[in-house]
């Protein structure tokens, strides 16, 4: 259970690796996509990375505090967990119908945590 203290920093230090490579590879690809194609790419591939890095940072907080490793604010997290689902998907609307960006910078961009994750995982690996 919590201890009164934050989060631990072994858990920590995973999140944040996690957030680093994500934001480095978004960056990337919002570079390529700017190089390599149109304004509307890499304005999906940017929308869609900072909508994937709140979200990922924000279920984090919810999960450490399910886990026990934060305190808990359990009519918080349910409130937060559902404007997340709804904000996500009004932006998504928003993106596509709207500001009209091409659907493949904005998958390029929800993909960068995924990535993230499995580079951080690959790296942890090789450090040891």
């Amino acid at each position: 259970m919590h201890d009164g203290k934050d989060v631990e920093p072994e858990h920590q230090a995973g999140a944040r690796a996690i957030v680093i490579a994500a934001a480095v590879l978004w960056a990337v690809a919002i570079g390529v996509g700017f190089a390599l194609s149109d304004l509307d790419f890499a304005v999906g591939t940017a929308i869609g990375g900072a909508l994937v890095l709140v979200n990922f940072q924000l279920m984090a907080r919810v999960t450490a505090r399910t886990l026990g490793l934060a305190p808990p604010k359990p009519q918080l997290g349910a409130v937060i967990t559902a404007l997340r689902w709804t904000g996500t998907g009004a932006a998504l609307m928003v993106a596509l119908w709207i500001v009209d960006v091409d659907p493949a910078g904005l998958l390029v961009g929800l993909s960068v945590v995924v990535v993230g994750i499995l580079v951080a995982a690959a790296l942890g690996l090789v450090r040891g």
